[in-house]
């Protein structure tokens, strides 16, 4: 418990400034920061769940707020600028982000995950395959939700190929 209260302490001032941290996640470093200040967030709340009381409730309404206040504006700039640039150690953050998120209800993850697959199918799956098999279970359930919620935005010719290609993948890491 004092180790969680401890963490709590370390993560609290940065939320008190998620407001302007969303607005500075422009660089590389800014993103990578955010993403795993996330996760260690996430991670403290998934130990609080058992425990219940007031840490868990501080810790629950933290990340949330974080999830909102950073993280989704942080994917969506993430994704832009790794469309425009290759760059492995943020794609492996943002999927990490992602696999650590698996039970959030926002959007972001899932289609995050869906518009990286639209326009660098080949990286994607380079980066899914650089997870443990669990984890890859995770972000291809990600994608498959993502996938569902943009893919009628896409030219017809486009959905067919990338369709038969995700069914090639589910089918590859589910056997």
């Amino acid at each position: 418990m004092k180790r969680l209260l401890l963490g709590l302490l370390a993560i609290t001032p940065a939320l008190a400034s998620a407001a302007g941290a969303q607005s500075s996640c422009v660089s590389k470093q800014d993103m990578v920061s955010s993403f795993r200040q996330g996760i260690v967030l996430n991670q403290q709340f998934k130990a609080s769940i058992h425990q219940g009381g007031e840490a868990y409730r501080r810790l629950r309404h933290d990340t949330e707020a974080f999830e909102e206040a950073v993280l989704e504006s942080c994917m969506r700039r993430a994704v832009k600028r790794l469309t425009q640039d290759a760059d492995r150690q943020l794609l492996h953050e943002l999927l990490s982000v992602a696999v650590s998120f698996q039970n959030s209800a926002s959007e972001a993850y899932s289609e995050s995950v869906a518009e990286l697959f639209i326009r660098s199918p080949d990286w994607l799956e380079r980066g899914i395959s650089s997870f443990p098999p669990a984890d890859q279970r995770v972000l291809l359930q990600r994608l498959s939700e993502g996938w569902k919620t943009i893919q009628s935005k896409l030219p017809l010719t486009l959905i067919k190929a990338r369709q038969t290609r995700l069914q090639r993948l589910l089918r590859a890491v589910n056997g």
